[in-house]
């Protein structure tokens, strides 16, 4: 049941996004656009320093995660296939 209801909330969560854009394009026939540009502005605003916040909280806690191997060989400048992280 713990499964189902992580799964079931990271799915809700993402997307979050999309009814978000459903609301937008319906909300001007009903508010002036001005007022739905503002919130939606302010509420972007508050998501994004929400998710700064908990990066914050959360993220020392956790161990560091070495980047996948095809993103190392991309930094590093190393041809596809080989892997910069494993020399």
């Amino acid at each position: 049941m713990e499964a189902f209801l992580l799964s079931t909330g990271v799915i809700f969560l993402a997307e979050l996004d999309d009814k978000s854009q459903l609301i937008a394009l319906t909300s001007p026939t009903k508010f002036k656009a001005r007022t739905v540009l503002i919130g939606i502005t302010l509420a972007t605003a508050v998501v994004h320093l929400a998710s700064v916040v908990l990066g914050k909280v959360v993220g020392p806690p956790c161990p560091p995660v070495s980047s996948p191997c095809w993103l190392a060989s991309r930094s590093s400048g190393s041809p596809p296939g080989r892997c910069a992280a494993t020399r």
